[in-house]
Parts: structure tokens; sequence; C-alpha cells
């Protein structure tokens, strides 16, 4: 991978990942609809469009492209999380997004969407930690205490959730070769 900033190469890779920034409203909207999660997907995603268009229109071979497109495709991928209501298979947009960054051929973006996506952890966690509650309309049902799970509970699958019934696990008897 290059370490010298190529502005022609940003430039066709801004274009490129316009389309991708798009595509990512597109499915917000999808995950809007499935979930209830309009706010989160209008006052988020569209602004991330908005501003990734600016910014492709007024200085598509910058580092100020590369860098808002890999803040922008964090914050995608953030919003995703959210609106799946945690589904474990949507944090793995982080990395495809990652990877996306890799159009530019430069380090840097990648760095820096690394930075934006720690950032996030820490302040949600931080936000958590203080109960800062949640956005309107994105919490549904009784929020469970969490707690430390018992050590019997690790071997046979994680229950973090108090009030888990262990009667309710499922034995599965796997052979070798089965996935």
């Amino acid at each position: 991978m290059k370490t010298e900033f190529d502005p022609q190469i940003t430039s066709e890779g801004t274009r490129g990942l316009l389309y991708l920034v798009y595509g990512l409203v597109a499915f917000s909207v999808f995950y809007s609809m499935v979930n209830s999660t309009w706010i989160a997907g209008l006052v988020v995603g569209l602004p991330v469009a908005v501003i990734c268009t600016l910014v492709k229109n007024s200085a598509p071979g910058s580092r100020l492209a590369q860098f808002t497109f890999a803040s922008a495709l964090m914050v995608m991928s953030a919003l995703h999380i959210h609106q799946s209501l945690g589904q474990i298979e949507a944090h793995f947009s982080v990395f495809i997004l990652l990877a996306a960054l890799l159009i530019y051929r430069d380090f840097f973006p990648i760095i820096v969407g690394a930075v934006v996506i720690a950032i996030h952890h820490l302040l949600f966690n931080y936000l958590q930690v203080q109960q800062a509650g949640v956005l309107p309309e994105t919490h549904r049902g009784e929020l469970l205490k969490h707690g430390n799970p018992e050590w019997d509970d690790l071997n046979a699958g994680y229950f973090g959730a108090q009030q888990v019934s262990i009667e309710n696990r499922v034995h599965l008897e796997m052979n070798p070769g089965d996935t």
C-alpha cells in the first residue's frame, strides 16, 4: 500500500464511495421500515449523504475527502448496528467498510475510520454507564438487568442477561465436519 497521497486515485475512489454511501442510506431506510427506527435513520443517514455529496463535489481529490468518507462509512456502520437493534451480523459492516477504504490505496483513511469507530465505542460505552438513555422509538420492551454470567452458562453459551432460564437451553449433538 502506498504512503504517498495521490489526488487522482482519491478522486476516483471518492466517486465510487459516494455511491456506496447512497446504498448505505438506502439500506438504512430498509432498517427503518423493519425496526421502526425512522428518526435515527433520517437524523443520521441523510446528513451523512449530504455532507459526502458536498465534499465529493467541492474537494474530490483531497485528504478532506478521504477523511470525510472514512468517517461517514463508520458512522453509517454504527447507524446500521443501532437500527438492527445490535444484531451481531451488523457489526461486521465495520470491517467490510474499513476494507472499502482500500480503494484509496492509502492507509491514512483506514486509520481515521478505525479511530472514529474506537471513539464511538468509548463514547457510547460512557453514555451507557451513565444511563444516558436511548433515542426515541429505538427501545422496545423492558430492559433486563445485566450482570456477570454463571460459569455453567458460559460452557453452554453466554447468557448475559439475568432472568434467562437455564432450562431453555437447547443441546445439539454435532459430528466432526458439522457446521
